[in-house]
């Protein structure tokens, strides 16, 4: 087992961990970063908000995202009713934006971070546990090969993504009030006019999804845990059961390979002082994914954690309440224009 001492301990390699590395590294401290370096399937697509370029910008991976990734075209969504309303690029909050598949958004940006920031150690494994003594904190790390190593910081940062493995060991009250599961299928050839953009529709117990780059596209169904259908294969069961509701989804998909991902909505205040954790990212809010904050506000937060702490602890109550708001009154929006709806709208309304 070796120590490693560093400024920042970066728990997490996702977008949020390197673009906080990267500014922490800016910055003249010395980062470790520790993730386990798997990268998404294809057809893992995310919107990026054209507000983020100042970021990307900032980053240098700003051009590698015009050239590979496809504006976004619009939203198109339906909410209780059964017409569709689309908003086009210029006119909702993706002007100027894009869909990106992380398979080759997340390694470009490890690829930059590195190139620009030789200085960054970058520790493939995942973190086991983290405490703090004697004014330091210690990960533990479990290596590919099932090494271990303890790295140790003078500050802790988690970008850990919606897991809250590692809160209690940091210290920090993890808030989970929905926890959901995605079920998602990749179509190759994309779904009929879809195009590069974001589908969204609600059905009784959840709402359905679906977003391509113009090439392929992934169609995804989210409920809540509990809400999944009983029986031995409870996923593929709910994913047959929900199809009906959806009639532009592909009757044939019902027998199509699915995965499915845990999805938790929560938040994580993050506390004042130097010997805090201090979560960014979907570890400090993880939003629910209809409100579009995901990428904007956890990149924003990357950089503004690593500029100003007394100012980003604020900007992060801030954007727990604006997001709690939001969640409110959209769902009470869908309730209330699906009479019968089920309990996965009840509970959003309480």
């Amino acid at each position: 087992m070796t120590d490693v001492h560093h400024d920042v301990v970066v728990v997490g390699d996702g977008p949020v961990g390197l673009v906080h590395a990267a500014a922490q590294a800016a910055a003249g401290r010395s980062v470790a970063v520790i993730g386990p370096g798997r990268r998404h399937p294809a057809g893992t697509f995310e919107l990026l908000s054209g507000d983020l370029a100042p970021v990307l910008q900032v980053v240098g991976i700003l051009h590698d995202v015009r050239t590979r990734a496809p504006r976004c075209a619009g939203t198109v969504f339906r909410w209780g009713n059964d017409a569709f309303t689309e908003q086009n690029g210029q006119q909702d909050r993706w002007a100027g934006g894009w869909v990106i598949d992380r398979s080759w958004f997340d390694q470009a940006l490890r690829d930059v971070v590195a190139a620009s920031f030789p200085q960054i150690e970058f520790l493939d494994g995942n973190a086991t546990t983290v405490q703090r003594a004697a004014g330091v904190w210690a990960v533990e790390v479990a290596g590919p090969a099932q090494d271990r190593m303890a790295v140790a910081g003078r500050s802790l940062s988690l970008a850990t993504g919606r897991s809250d493995r590692l809160h209690s060991g940091a210290g920090l009250p993890a808030v989970r009030r929905h926890p959901m599961v995605a079920i998602t299928c990749r179509i190759p050839n994309g779904l009929p006019d879809l195009g590069p953009r974001l589908l969204v529709d609600a059905a009784d117990n959840g709402w359905w999804y679906a977003m391509g780059d113009g090439r392929s596209s992934t169609v995804g169904y989210v409920t809540d845990a509990d809400l999944l259908a009983a029986g031995p294969d409870r996923i593929r069961a709910t994913w047959a059961a929900a199809i009906p509701s959806a009639p532009w989804v592909p009757g044939d998909l019902v027998d199509a390979p699915v995965v499915a991902r845990r999805s938790v909505v929560g938040d994580c205040p993050p506390r004042a002082g130097d010997t805090a954790a201090l979560p960014v990212g979907d570890a400090v809010l993880s939003a629910d994914p209809l409100s579009g904050h995901g990428l904007l506000v956890g990149l924003r937060g990357a950089l503004h954690a690593a500029a100003d702490l007394d100012g980003y602890l604020s900007w992060v109550s801030e954007q727990i309440t604006v997001h709690r708001e939001q969640e409110r009154r959209l769902y009470k929006h869908v309730a209330g224009a699906r009479p019968g709806h089920g309990e996965f709208w009840i509970r959003r309304c309480r």
